[in-house]
């Protein structure tokens, strides 16, 4: 179940939610996706030049893809991040994140990470690749999942874990000095 509200270190709330494909979703991962620059895109999804183009990797693509959105209590039509665990297989699942300029550092990607984990089925395997500049996504990789292996290849971290279920609420996720991640696979 997830929580009604979250409240961040700086004292702003947000929400997270399933994010479902609607106009009105299609719209703000729009805007969300030109908030971030072309490298925090290529990052996230592999060199999309156009915004239009990344939306369909934000929204679930299969039933049993989780996808959510963080959105601010003071503006609800904007999504200021979103968190996909993606069907790989049967016990696999890829994790990507992406939030906003202006929204890291503040504990969000912490709110929507702990959010997934406390919906997914505790015994799949989450994988991932997070860039190996970003030093955020590593300490919050090995809060949520501590002892899990990066090793590196190409410029790119990877990680595996399973059987991860996060020992606090979101609400209380700004604990963690609001560590925040973008990381994502290329496609």
């Amino acid at each position: 179940m997830l929580p009604d509200t979250v409240r961040l270190r700086d004292g702003s709330a947000i929400t997270v939610r399933l994010l479902r494909d609607n106009m009105r979703s299609r719209a703000c991962l729009v805007t969300l996706l030109k908030s971030c620059t072309a490298e925090d895109r290529a990052a996230r999804m592999g060199a999309w030049r156009d915004p239009w183009a990344g939306v369909p990797w934000l929204l679930p693509r299969e039933p049993q893809d989780i996808a959510l959105a963080a959105q601010p209590v003071e503006a609800p039509d904007d999504i200021i991040a979103v968190a996909n665990l993606n069907v790989i297989d049967g016990q696999t699942r890829e994790l990507a994140v992406l939030v906003a300029n202006g929204w890291r550092r503040r504990g969000v990607a912490t709110a929507v990470l702990t959010a997934a984990h406390l919906i997914a089925e505790p015994h799949l395997v989450v994988t991932g690749i997070i860039n190996s500049t970003n030093l955020a996504a590593q300490r919050l990789l090995q809060t949520i999942a501590p002892g899990t292996p990066l090793p590196y290849k190409r410029g790119e971290l990877s990680f595996a874990y399973s059987g991860h279920r996060p020992s606090r609420q979101p609400a209380e996720a700004t604990a963690d000095e609001g560590h925040d991640m973008e990381t994502g696979t290329q496609r």
